[in-house]
C-alpha cells in the first residue's frame, strides 16, 4: 500500500465476497486514495455481507454513478469553471455487459 490520487478498486469478478470480508483489507484498499475512489462491483453482493455492511452503508451514501467525458484526455486542460455534459454510467446495462 502506497498512496495514490486516485483508486480504482475492481471487484468486477467477484460473485462472492471472498478475501475482501476481512473488514482490515478493505480498510487498507479504500484508505489509499487521496482524491477520489473509485469501487466496481456487484453491489448486492457487498451490501449483504454482515461483516462488511457497516463500512457500505457509509460507502453507499456516495454517489453510485460515474460520469465521463468521453472526449477528455488526461491531463485535463479544461478549467472546473467550465460547462460539459457528461456521460453517466449507471450499472450494468449502461457499459453493455
Amino acid at each position: 500500500g502506497q498512496q495514490n490520487d486516485f483508486i480504482l478498486l475492481s471487484l468486477v469478478r467477484t460473485r462472492s465476497v471472498g478475501h475482501i470480508r476481512d473488514v482490515r483489507r478493505l480498510v487498507v484498499a479504500v484508505s489509499r486514495a487521496r482524491l477520489g475512489l473509485y469501487i466496481f462491483g456487484r453491489r448486492s453482493v457487498f451490501e449483504n455481507c454482515y461483516e462488511l455492511a457497516p463500512a457500505f452503508r457509509l460507502l453507499l451514501k456516495r454517489p453510485d454513478k460515474l460520469a465521463l467525458v468521453p472526449t477528455e484526455q488526461h491531463p485535463s486542460v479544461r478549467l472546473q469553471s467550465e460547462k460539459v455534459k457528461p456521460y453517466l454510467v449507471e450499472g450494468l446495462p449502461a457499459i453493455n455487459v
